[in-house]
């Protein structure tokens, strides 16, 4: 059976196989069917546009790929006219951080003082977190409070986290 008879669908398929942008955009090229069968699936123009940007797929991400393939083509287009549309609203940040901080891709942890307990160095011991989310799609999105804080009961050397990849805080007391 010639490839041009086998049905649009099994041929998006195949297309959506192929591992490489050169050889999908080299397929596009070949007929006006194979064009119109790439420009004409969501999936194949997303791979397409996402690979031009230079971004990567998050595979974990909820949204429909028609959801992302617009906001891609939002991001693009502010960066080619320099006009992004994301305003993040100005939050106060809490008079007891100490300047230990982190910051993920998906929030901004801050120690927190007990202006109570002076530190055997200068300032105050440190004894616990706070954080708040970073917006993910837009400003709607966004906490403007910072979540519940969180106490130890120690005075924190230091603090890491590996929250995107294991939902893992971990922090180191003095003895």
């Amino acid at each position: 059976m010639p490839i041009l008879d086998l049905p649009v669908e099994t041929l998006g398929e195949i297309f959506s196989q192929l591992s490489r942008l050169r050889d999908l955009l080299a397929c596009e090229l070949v007929c006006s069917l194979f064009h119109g069968i790439i420009k004409n699936s969501t999936r194949l123009e997303y791979r397409i546009e996402l690979e031009r940007a230079g971004m990567i797929d998050n595979p974990q991400c909820k949204l429909t790929t028609v959801k992302r393939l617009e906001m891609l083509h939002q991001r693009e287009r502010a960066w080619r006219e320099f006009n992004w549309v994301l305003r993040v609203p100005n939050i106060t940040v809490p008079s007891t951080s100490s300047e230990k901080h982190i910051v993920t891709a998906t929030s901004v942890m801050l120690g927190v003082v007990d202006l109570d307990s002076p530190s055997m160095g200068v300032g105050f011991k440190q004894t616990g977190f706070q954080a708040i989310d970073l917006p993910s799609v837009g400003p709607e999105n966004m906490s403007r409070a910072w979540k519940t804080t969180m106490d130890v009961g120690e005075e924190i050397f230091e603090f890491g986290t590996a929250a995107e990849e294991h939902d893992l805080l971990a922090y180191i007391t003095l003895l």
